[in-house]
């Protein structure tokens, strides 16, 4: 979504030579191929909201998905697994919006990939007002971690 993106990482690998991690919603993949296709990105980390439903991509982003940006995600999914460069799929895990099989149908979606991070949600109440939502326990976490099949490493961030 940042203009001139690709113009950016450029400069900046000319001017420091510092490794450059991309950090993306994945709905952009034309310019997430050229950052790879150019060698500009050397780490990628991807937050994947929901299973690729219009639905719950919308409930758990809080932005309407179409098909055709629901596509556009799954491409980038696809795009940085083929990239070859070290990357990451992580999801931020509540309990009234994502439930173990919402899990699982993520995970499916990730074969091949580096690792998937399910994160935990941490609750923010602002204002003094209270929450809906609320976090799985640390149990809860971990025995969702292992009962996912191992294909892709899982690990789980407080």
């Amino acid at each position: 979504m940042q203009n001139n993106l690709p113009v950016f990482i450029r400069k900046v690998k000319k001017e420091t030579n510092l490794a450059i991690k991309l950090d993306t919603n994945g709905s952009n993949p034309s310019v997430l191929q050229q950052l790879i296709s150019e060698g500009l990105v050397d780490y990628i980390a991807m937050d994947v909201k929901a299973d690729l439903t219009n639905q719950n991509y919308t409930l758990n982003s809080g932005k309407y998905y179409t098909s055709t940006k629901l596509s556009k995600i799954e491409q980038s999914i696809r795009l940085i697994i083929r990239s070859g460069k070290k990357h990451e799929f992580r999801t931020t895990v509540c309990r009234e919006l994502l439930s173990f099989n919402d899990i699982q149908l993520i995970y499916k979606r990730l074969k091949g990939a580096h690792a998937y991070y399910m994160q935990t949600y941490q609750t923010a109440a602002k204002n003094n007002t209270k929450s809906s939502l609320s976090p799985y326990t640390s149990k809860e976490m971990g025995c969702m971690k292992n009962k996912l099949n191992n294909e892709v490493p899982v690990f789980v961030r407080q």
